[in-house]
């Protein structure tokens, strides 16, 4: 698998699993919805991961600098991100732990890991938008992408801000649940566009070698 490959493969997997972590959290079991959301989400920091990758090996030469930062910002967010779901899919989800570490840990708005998940996407926007910086577009699609990318800014600094103006109340009720499922499907919304548009210029990229 080339470069470009892997990049198309990549923000396909991100499109897709972004589309399932929409619909996941809309469900009325919210055990289930939590499973199925944390595993799409794991799915998502891979695919934009293998996506950094592949912008950060095809950027110009006097730009990769911009390209190689935001892909190892994407390299954190993965470490992360994963964190948080991978100890929501086996300790939380188990119950092996005392119950005041599991009250730590556990997945709510305000709580520790809400948080850290907020920083890790964060950091994910960071990346976009370096990336962004990385790119020279010469189709209108692809300035839509570089202009996405770029506008990835604002994420970081709203997902930086909530925490530290604790706008999250941090104990579960249904206000600060709403919000938060509010905020993601937005987010959504934004990221899945990007990613096709992403898949859309490596394949013009491998199309034209």
């Amino acid at each position: 698998m080339n470069n470009k490959q892997l990049g198309q493969l990549s923000a396909w997997t991100a499109a897709a699993a972004t589309f399932l972590f929409a619909v996941t959290m809309l469900l009325p079991d919210k055990t289930l919805s939590g499973i199925l959301s944390y595993a799409s989400s794991m799915f998502i920091s891979l695919g934009y991961l293998g996506l950094a990758c592949a912008f950060a090996v095809g950027a110009p030469a006097d730009r990769k600098a911009a390209a190689t930062l935001g892909m190892i910002l994407a390299g954190a967010y993965f470490v992360f991100i994963n964190l948080v779901y991978f100890t929501q899919l086996t300790t939380v989800l188990r119950g092996s732990a005392a119950a005041d570490v599991l009250d730590a840990i556990t997945y709510r708005p305000g709580t520790w890991f809400f948080n850290l998940d907020l920083f890790g996407y964060c950091v994910m926007s960071l990346s976009t938008f370096f990336i962004g910086l990385s790119l020279t577009p010469a189709t209108r699609s692809e300035k839509w992408m570089r202009g996405m990318m770029l506008a990835a800014g604002i994420f970081a600094l709203s997902s930086i801000l909530m925490p530290l103006l604790n706008l999250f109340s941090g104990n579960g009720g249904s206000g600060d649940e709403i919000y938060g499922i509010l905020a993601l499907e937005f987010w959504c919304m934004y990221f899945i566009p990007l990613a096709v548009l992403a898949a859309g210029y490596f394949k013009k990229k491998a199309a034209n070698n």
